[in-house]
């Protein structure tokens, strides 16, 4: 949802948010299918639906009011989780028990009920994709092994209750606080994400902690130790206490030459002491 930007969209900035948040996804459609049936049939045990739903259009996905106020809040970027507000799946549960209720003999409740489960079915791509994209987590943490290993490492060389590190990469870095809150992160999310060239965030360049944070992902990220004395003066300002890195990393020997104490490693890391 980074793509969308409510001073360029204006009134279609909604219309274009909840085609990119279902996607070939049906289910919007039967939700609005839903809502007209128990509209029809003047049914009151759904009026909580009713209400609440006519008064979501009303606010938060009423364009005007988005175009107009929302926009204020500079919040384009997470506009779409308003959507999870909407009851979809309730009320798809719901209607279809509904239609089953209606159905008076035995033979049409199995085959409308066949009818209903393949129809859920076949327009949810997720359940379409799960054999495809189902992956057997390596722990009951759902995080690779390795990353409980390097939070390992670090727990028992540390006095500190809560370390600071720097990550080797995104994916470490936005899963190792999930996974063990206690380690700090040297390196702010947005930042990070700024530096390595995401569209969607912007930083100003000039702030000293940009600058402070910067002399370390020129190292760790891209590589680059011509700039040592400023790495150097980076890893003690932020007082940053160990660094993850790829064991195949050419910065390897760099922080080795620098004082940076080897402490352990695991399968495709290392894991350093600062000076």
């Amino acid at each position: 949802m980074g793509d969308v930007n409510i001073d360029e969209l204006g009134l279609s900035f909604v219309k274009v948010c909840l085609n990119n948040y279902w996607g070939n996804i049906c289910f919007f459609g039967f939700f609005a299918a839903c809502i007209l049936w128990f509209f029809c049939r003047k049914k009151h045990s759904t009026n909580l639906f009713l209400i609440y739903t006519a008064f979501l259009f009303l606010t938060i996905y009423n364009p005007i009011f988005v175009k107009y106020i929302f926009s204020k809040l500079g919040s384009d970027k997470i506009y779409y989780r308003f959507f999870w507000l909407l009851p979809v799946s309730l009320l798809l549960g719901y209607c279809c028990i509904n239609i089953l209720d209606h159905t008076k003999s035995k033979l049409g409740y199995c085959v409308i009920s066949i009818i209903l489960v393949i129809l859920v079915t076949l327009t949810g791509s997720p359940i379409k994709n799960i054999f495809k994209d189902l992956s057997i987590p390596e722990n009951l943490y759902k995080v690779p092994d390795s990353l409980l290993e390097i939070c390992d490492i670090i727990h028992r060389d540390s006095k500190e209750e809560n370390p600071k590190i720097v990550a080797p990469d995104v994916t470490v870095h936005m899963l190792i606080r999930q996974y063990d809150p206690s380690l700090q992160l040297t390196l702010d999310r947005d930042t990070l994400l700024y530096r390595l060239g995401n569209p969607n965030f912007n930083i100003n360049e000039e702030k000293a902690s940009y600058k402070t944070q910067d002399a370390i992902m020129e190292v760790i990220y891209y590589n680059d130790t011509t700039q040592t004395d400023s790495f150097l003066d980076a890893i003690e300002k932020t007082e940053t206490d160990y660094i993850v890195l790829f064991d195949s990393s050419p910065v390897n020997d760099f922080l080795q030459k620098n004082g940076f104490i080897n402490i352990g490693g695991c399968e495709g890391y290392v894991v350093y002491q600062t000076p």
